[in-house]
């Protein structure tokens, strides 16, 4: 069961942030395949239906403390903190336990997952611009 672990969540900001400082200098291509990332998260949580007798799945973990997201997440230009960090604490930890380790980003060893923890960090810092917006203006960041 995933819980917003520290040393997770310091991991993911780590790799996806350092992916992110890579992919500013890096290949045009690398940027097309960290939109698609965002997309797919951003798909994926959209498909969390609420269901009472099971929560849904976030990041390959089901949590019982993940916020619910349903339908309402189609219509929202940003995605919600707490909906982001328990996807990242879902995913990290689904990524580890299956032997999964971040390689030498600095000089480009990026792979599928350090590409999905980029894009992790990305909607987080949009979603945390987004806060602190005047409440009227975050639907249009």
């Amino acid at each position: 069961m995933a819980t917003l672990s520290a040393a997770i969540l310091r991991m993911v900001a780590e790799v996806g942030y350092a992916t992110l400082t890579w992919l500013d200098s890096g290949p045009v291509s690398a940027a097309a395949e960290l939109d698609q990332h965002v997309a797919a998260i951003r798909a994926d949580l959209s498909r969390c239906q609420h269901r009472p007798a099971k929560r849904p799945a976030v990041g390959g973990l089901t949590c019982p403390d993940v916020p619910f997201a349903g339908t309402a997440l189609r219509t929202e230009a940003t995605v919600p903190v707490p909906l982001l960090l328990h996807y990242a604490c879902g995913f990290m930890e689904a990524a580890v336990r299956g032997d999964w380790w971040p390689g030498d980003i600095a000089n480009g060893s990026i792979d599928w997952e350090c590409m999905r923890l980029a894009a992790l960090c990305k909607l987080i810092s949009q979603a945390e611009a987004a806060e602190e917006m005047h409440p009227d203006l975050s639907n249009f960041a």
